[in-house]
């Protein structure tokens, strides 16, 4: 049983003040070459014999000598060697070298190194610099009882720097004759003990975070890894936990820090962002509208953007996802289709509500950024959309999106249809069915309806105008010659041309008005019924029309068309049908970084950091096996680093912490803030509040929970013999 123990320092003091008063006599007798006002303990022993070393297994592990006073007061002096020890009257060309040799002889000795007072002139020049061991100073006088605590009292905060009143220090000072810094104040001695090679892997020195562990935290957390993860990861890296340096507090500190440093400021920041790069690139668009102080909405488009809309922006998608920011705000993408088939951003929104004046305000400045309406918009069923959109973009065809339509159809018609009917599975068949013509959907459509009694159902009714798309997307393309189709594209076009050869045939020639009309069938994979298209050929102008309308709907000719040009002989496809959307050197190969750019970084240090860390990668391969080139590439590097040293300045911690971050972030700490982000949200998503639960969330829900033997079923389900249903007796 451990027993709480109540500190009160005060009671201290009396000691404390004796002992200030016994180290200061130590001290001047040291520095007049009185070395005789100390006594030597060593194991019991009288003063003349050898001194108290505390040496480790290792060579290199710090080792110090035990002294004791005449009034017992305990001291230990590192044992180190020369070449590391500073000495008084040596000299540095600036303060920041004279840092660095007492950091580095405090690391070599096994203490802390804690930065004291400073004085400048009238020029800002320092002048004088004092440097102290962590433990300088005295403990604060209060005292804490953890029996006595009362509710709502702030804990006495645990840390690992424990004051001991230390006295070691080091300072120096500006001499105008030698145009240098001197050392004219050197305490060695401590009145605590050092650390030992195994305890310094936990001193402040070794836990500080390099500019590697920065990264690897800010990048963790933009890819959703949590603090502990990285900080396995990274030790796992650096050789175990041994070599680890920074614990997972520490990570955690530097991420508090990067919370801290964007505050209430991010919507400043955007903002100051945002125009920064309108000044680097005149092509980058933004809007944003503001109450008052408030950010309510924001669009952007840089110039990537802009220039995939203009080649890929007959057809766009956006929706307001459900995944929100800290401040609830929409992130709502706009979204196309490039020649490789694979999505791309024409635009981004953040919107503090999804009503209709905020979809009208994002819509244009969307039509702004762009200066043209898309032909098609495809959305999911939001009703501020479908009112916003005719509005904004009158031209534009809107239709919904399938995947939202078949999510919602099971909750429309309820659990019990679902699985008693064949509802679903004859839905699917009428609205996957891309070779229906328009009589032959309405049909089936309202026989679909009659038999499942939907005729009169108001979300049916609605859907129906958005299923069947009467008018396809094809206009605003323009021809040009033939090009080289992309990878994506020239494989579905191999698909093509393989089912000619073994689905398709010639069933009928006729020739109206000097046109001649195929008659090509296909066969079907599951049954031997042959579907027939027909396809017009005109030679005058070039002109080969399906039925299927595939070329509409994907923008390369189809099977039937290609049967009909492979039948007269025709060696290459005509130039209007290779759109120019589907080549393959429509968009440059090559971009820079968005950060590069904007003139955020500087591109040509980013490139030989990159050549660095892949240099010192290979030379590590070369000489992992071999112990001798291990050593003297380590001494190498070693020697690099102390040439580094005297060139690069000394930052604090606070410093060099700040300006990681803002290189990080790729932001800056806005002088004033004027401008901050919106409250009061309410949307979906946001994660406030209670709502109705549906059928198929619960459903979700159900089948996330581990199943169990219920004994009277005999089988693993998400019931037991108490509480299963009733079909189940």
């Amino acid at each position: 049983m451990h027993e709480l123990i109540s500190f009160d320092s005060s009671n201290c003091k009396g000691d404390c003040m004796d002992y200030v008063e016994e180290f200061d006599s130590l001290v001047d007798g040291e520095l007049n070459g009185d070395e005789q006002c100390y006594d030597k303990v060593v194991d019991g022993t009288d003063s003349d014999s050898e001194p108290n070393l505390h040496p480790s297994d290792e060579e290199d592990e710090p080792v110090y000598m035990m002294e004791e006073s005449p009034g017992g007061t305990k001291y230990y002096v590192p044992l180190v060697d020369d070449s590391v020890r500073p000495k008084i009257g040596d000299v540095y060309e600036s303060v920041d070298l004279a840092e660095k040799t007492y950091r580095r002889y405090a690391v070599v000795a096994g203490f802390d190194v804690h930065l004291s007072n400073k004085k400048e002139n009238k020029d800002r020049k320092v002048t004088a610099h004092y440097y102290v061991c962590s433990k300088q100073g005295n403990p604060l006088n209060k005292m804490y009882d953890s029996l006595d605590a009362k509710p709502g009292d702030r804990r006495q905060r645990n840390s690992n720097i424990k004051r001991s009143g230390c006295f070691a220090c080091f300072k120096v000072h500006y001499v105008k004759e030698k145009c240098r810094y001197e050392l004219y104040k050197f305490i060695e001695k401590h009145n605590h003990m050092l650390f030992d090679r195994r305890e310094m892997a936990l001193s402040r020195a070794k836990r500080g975070l390099t500019y590697a562990d920065q990264r690897n935290v800010f990048y963790g957390s933009t890819c959703k890894v949590g603090i502990a993860n990285s900080h396995r990861m990274r030790n796992a890296f650096k050789g175990g936990v041994g070599e680890s340096g920074p614990t997972v507090r520490d990570y955690h500190n530097f991420k508090r820090q990067m919370v801290n440093f964007v505050g209430n400021k991010d919507a400043q920041m955007l903002i100051n962002t945002m125009v920064s790069r309108k000044k680097c690139n005149p092509d980058f668009f933004y809007e944003f509208q503001c109450n008052e102080k408030e950010l309510l909405n924001i669009f952007w488009a840089d110039e990537t953007m802009r220039m995939n809309y203009r080649e890929f922006g007959d057809c766009i998608a956006f929706d307001a996802t459900f995944r929100t920011n800290q401040h609830a705000m929409v992130f709502v993408p706009f979204v196309a289709i490039d020649n490789h088939k694979r999505l791309v951003v024409v635009g981004v929104a953040l919107m503090h509500s999804e009503k209709v004046p905020d979809y009208t305000w994002v819509l244009r400045a969307f039509l702004k950024a762009h200066g043209s309406e898309p032909t098609f918009v495809i959305t999911d069923q939001c009703p501020s959309m479908k009112q916003v959109i005719p509005i904004v973009f009158p031209s534009s065809v809107h239709r919904l999106c399938m995947w939202h339509i078949t999510q919602k159809v099971k909750a429309k018609i309820g659990v019990h249809m679902t699985k008693t009917t064949n509802f679903v599975p004859d839905f699917n068949k009428i609205v996957w069915d891309v070779h229906m013509d328009p009589a032959d959907f309405e049909y089936r459509w309202n026989k679909l309806m009659n038999e499942y009694g939907l005729s009169g159902d108001s979300w049916f009714t609605d859907l129906r105008s958005t299923l069947f798309l009467e008018w396809f997307c094809h206009g605003g393309l323009k021809h040009m010659q033939c090009m080289v189709y992309t990878r994506r594209i020239f494989f579905e076009f191999q698909k093509e041309i393989a089912k000619v050869v073994w689905y398709c045939g010639l069933e009928d020639i006729e020739k109206v008005d000097g046109k001649k009309i195929y008659v090509i069938t296909r066969k079907n994979k599951e049954s031997s019924v042959k579907t027939q298209y027909k396809v017009c050929q005109d030679k005058s102008d070039g002109t080969v029309t399906c039925s299927c309308n595939f070329f509409i709907r994907n923008g390369i000719l189809c099977r039937h068309a290609l049967k009909v040009l492979i039948n007269d002989g025709c060696d290459s496809i005509p130039d209007m049908y290779i759109l120019r959307r589907w080549r393959r050197d429509l968009i440059p190969p090559q971009w820079m970084p968005a950060r590069a750019r904007y003139g955020e970084i500087d591109l040509d240090i980013e490139r030989l950091l990159g050549s660095a860390f892949v240099i010192f990668e290979r030379m590590v391969d070369k000489v992992r096996n071999e112990k001798l080139l291990v050593e003297k590439f380590v001494d190498k590097l070693t020697s690099m680093d102390d040439e580094l040293d005297v060139v690069v300045p000394v930052k604090s911690t606070i410093d060099r912490n700040n300006e990681t971050i803002q290189e990080l972030m790729g932001v800056s700490d806005p002088d004033d803030v004027n401008i901050f982000p919106p409250s009061r949200i309410r949307n979906k998503g946001c994660g406030r509040g209670k709502r109705l639960v549906g059928v198929r969330d619960k459903a979700v829900e159900k089948a996330k929970k581990p199943k169990r033997m219920c004994r009277t079923c005999q089988k693993e389900v998400s019931h037991d013999s108490r509480n299963r249903p009733k079909r189940c007796i």
